[in-house]
């Protein structure tokens, strides 16, 4: 960068410049890092806006977000009132006392969770990242095992949105032929 004049300025020279100071000076691990905390930061931010596709709506209910914010009921654009999940009883049943907004209109996905709270994704996420911390490397076994207790726990999902693949492959996990070897795994 030395020499430059205003008059030469370029920001072409400048971004070269700095992708060469980023990529020499930022360790894998430090990416890594950064990535994983865009991910949580990131999910937290856009939890209250998860699926809505009517900008106006979108607008008015939260206009800009400039932080963390709890999710606002009605949800113009939930389609949940479309969705199903079989009924169940027992470790299978991963949505506990959320069941009961299955099925009805206007029903925000995540209504119970705080602001700058993660989503399920993220929550999974954190407790495969976790469990690799505490085991040093993956064992899909220890994954699945983890997986269900976390998701049959009560803290488990505190949101009422779980995606159709767990809903309803989750049973089959769960319950039969073995752990580990169900459609989808």
């Amino acid at each position: 960068m030395r020499g430059l004049s205003a008059r030469g300025f370029s920001l072409t020279v400048l971004r070269e410049y700095y992708k060469n100071v980023i990529t020499l000076s930022i360790s894998s691990a430090d990416r890594i890092r950064g990535a994983l905390l865009g991910l949580f930061i990131g999910d937290a931010l856009a939890m209250p806006v998860h699926w809505y596709y009517d900008t106006d709506a979108l607008q008015r209910d939260y206009g800009k977000i400039n932080g963390y914010v709890k999710p606002r009921n009605p949800h113009p654009d939930s389609i949940l009132w479309r969705s199903s999940f079989p009924v169940l009883r027992g470790v299978a049943d991963i949505l506990h006392d959320q069941r009961q907004y299955w099925g009805k209109k206007n029903i925000h996905y995540h209504q119970f969770l705080e602001a700058g709270e993660n989503t399920l994704n993220v929550k999974l996420a954190r407790e495969l990242l976790n469990l690799l911390e505490q085991e040093g490397s993956y064992a899909p076994d220890s994954w699945l095992e983890r997986m269900v207790g976390f998701l049959t726990s009560p803290e488990g999902i505190p949101a009422i949105h779980t995606e159709f693949s767990k809903s309803n492959g989750f049973p089959e996990v769960v319950v039969g032929p073995v752990l580990g070897q169900c459609q989808g795994h």
